[in-house]
């Protein structure tokens, strides 16, 4: 593929980016589908720099501004999502070794972020549904580059090993950030995003990790009554709520008759696993753990 820089120097400038793009393509696979299973990256040694995609203005390799900016952002936090988070956990180490460690490695992501276009970052429901209306393209681009970033700042607000604990709050913000993604891209387009799996295993994952965390809080002494009072664990119950009862829920039962040990174990559960009540959260971690193993019996996944 000729993929040392420069990139083909005698090919013209159209197949030079058609390369680039497919080594972007294979890269961004094999990072974001490694954070899901926990493997080992595949494509992590390159010679190709993000700085080598840059716009071309010849007549035929010319390249809408926003598709580009979204390729160079993607490539970005790939890079950095490979050499933090992949790489160590599917060496089974932690991800982040001392508190410092941690810090530092929050600002890279943070960073990462700040170099997004504002296109990518200054947005809401409301504005990327009226977006909608006329530009799907860059409302799917947001929402999926969105969705990475938060998805994968979880995951280092969550790690923990030695000296260093688990960011609550942290964790939690970054998880809602990420799973609202999800719930905007559900609303927009619901026929779409029951297909694409990654981005409804990444929310499920989402989901897992913060019934988790709530669990380990509500373990505390004092700690379930709290829970009732701060406004970012009744929002993080919520999350779990509307995820599992609206749309992953809903889409399971769907294609229960693919899995009638999954529809049978559902209904052996007591109603206030099943509720559309309050929820303990024991009862969400059980139910989503229930979930993530009768769906996926032989997938072996690290969940934090």
């Amino acid at each position: 593929m000729s993929l040392t820089p420069p990139v083909a120097p005698d090919a013209p400038p159209f197949e030079k980016q058609q390369r680039r793009k497919v080594w972007q393509a294979v890269l961004l696979q094999d990072t974001f589908l490694t954070v899901l299973l926990s493997l080992p990256p595949s494509a992590t040694h390159t010679d190709v720099s993000v700085d080598d995609l840059v716009e071309d203005d010849s007549s035929i390799a010319s390249d809408d501004p926003t598709d580009t900016a979204y390729i160079r952002g993607s490539w970005t936090l790939a890079n950095l999502v490979q050499e933090t988070i992949c790489s160590p956990r599917s060496l089974d180490i932690p991800i982040c070794t001392t508190a410092r460690h941690k810090s530092k490695l929050v600002a890279d992501f943070r960073a990462v972020y700040r170099s997004f276009p504002d296109v990518f970052r200054s947005w809401d429901p409301d504005a990327l549904a009226l977006l909608a209306q006329s530009n799907k393209r860059v409302v799917r681009q947001t929402l999926f580059l969105s969705s990475n970033y938060f998805h994968n700042l979880m995951l280092v607000h969550a790690s923990e090993s030695g000296d260093v604990p688990v960011n609550v709050r942290g964790t939690l913000e970054a998880a809602h950030d990420a799973i609202t993604a999800f719930f905007v891209l559900f609303a927009l387009f619901e026929a779409e995003a029951r297909v694409w799996w990654v981005f409804n295993h990444r929310a499920f994952l989402e989901a897992l990790c913060i019934g988790n965390v709530l669990r380990e809080v509500a373990r505390e002494e004092g700690g379930a009554e709290g829970m009732g009072k701060d406004p970012l664990f009744v929002r993080a119950r919520g999350d779990i709520r509307e995820f599992f009862f609206s749309s992953f829920f809903s889409h399971f039962l769907f294609h229960s008759s693919l899995f009638p040990f999954l529809h049978s174990s559902l209904s052996s559960l007591p109603s206030s696993f099943r509720g559309q009540g309050c929820l303990t959260a024991d009862a969400l971690s059980l139910s989503l753990s229930l979930l993530f193993f009768f769906s996926h019996p032989f997938s072996v996944l690290k969940i934090i």
